[in-house]
């Protein structure tokens, strides 16, 4: 993640998009990513890491419908959109957990 990019999504909003729920599902990832990085050869936590991501990208767009107006919606989710998921995730670890592997 560029320090742009992070200043942009700033400017549009970040920290009203990254309400306690947003926080609270990263910090949850990052756990079920350790446990899994951990835990072999069968894996139950794949799975659960996958509903996850899918709640945590539908956390960051509700909360950025919610919480911004129009057009900050809409630059937001231009800016946030020029990553992929696997990015988007990154970039949330590094800006909830300030994890910067």
């Amino acid at each position: 993640m560029s320090d742009k990019q992070r200043t942009v999504l700033e400017l549009l909003g970040l920290s009203r998009v990254v309400t306690p729920q947003v926080r609270h599902l990263v910090q949850k990832h990052q756990i079920l990513e350790e446990l899994a990085d951990n835990y072999e050869p069968i894996n139950p936590f794949y799975p659960m890491m996958d509903g996850l991501e899918d709640e945590l990208q539908h956390a960051v767009a509700a909360d950025a419908f919610t919480n911004l107006s129009d057009g900050e919606h809409q630059a937001f989710r231009k800016e946030w959109h020029k990553m992929r998921p696997d990015q988007q995730l990154k970039f949330l670890r590094q800006y909830v957990l300030g994890d910067h592997s």
